[in-house]
């Protein structure tokens, strides 16, 4: 991570985003106290909105390199900013399972080696109906390679007048190395946004439910 790389992010962060976001929303969070002063985690929230990535950045001040599908990169301006403030390309179709998910790490144990935050929707996408999905395996492989903390977010929305109501609950902190197995870990953190999003679960993968909602139409 270069100094003029980090720079640009909290100067982005300072403005215009920050301003404009606080304008626009209110904030409401709880558990507040549980985040960590320092990076060096991984956040792992649930997804419903695609300017998620957006509101958490502006409340957590440490800087987050979030996981964002590939095709985000190829966009002509979208991709030079994504590049710009460090966000990490992931290969979410084709290529080889295994190596798309050691790259994931690589990249994650950079990161956070840096003192940054690690972000993941483990859903993959967004919900499609406010239902929370069926998380993949990344941000617990991830948390197994690299023995870092993960700390589970829900964030909800509502209005208040004209104001966008932002909820942020922090959860409990997790311990990856506590658990003896993925699936275990992996139902850990599921179990956690879901107390801290109140939202349904859902057991089928949220992409494949969005394509069967397309192709019923």
């Amino acid at each position: 991570m270069t100094e003029d790389k980090e720079s640009f992010y909290m100067s982005v962060r300072r403005f215009p985003v920050g301003p404009i976001v606080r304008l626009l929303c209110k904030f409401e969070v709880v558990g507040e106290e549980r985040l960590p002063r320092d990076g060096g985690y991984i956040l792992a929230s649930n997804h419903l909105r695609w300017y998620d990535p957006i509101v958490l950045a502006v409340y957590i001040w440490t800087q987050i390199a979030f996981g964002a599908k590939i095709e985000l990169f190829q966009k002509p301006v979208i991709g030079r900013i994504m590049k710009r403030i460090e966000q990490i390309p992931l290969q979410r179709q084709g290529g080889n399972r295994d190596e798309v998910l050691a790259e994931l790490v690589k990249e994650a144990r950079d990161t956070m080696d840096h003192g940054r935050v690690f972000g993941l929707f483990p859903e993959g996408t967004r919900s499609p109906d406010g239902r929370l999905y069926k998380f993949h395996p990344g941000v617990t492989k991830v948390a197994f390679e690299t023995k870092r903390l993960i700390l589970p977010v829900g964030v909800t929305y509502s209005r208040a007048g004209l104001k966008l109501v932002v909820r942020i609950v922090v959860g409990q902190p997790i311990h990856s190395a506590e658990y003896d197995s993925t699936r275990e870990l992996t139902k850990a953190i599921r179990e956690q946004i879901r107390e801290c999003t109140g939202q349904a679960l859902a057991e089928i993968d949220a992409k494949k439910y969005r394509e069967q909602l397309r192709a019923a139409k």
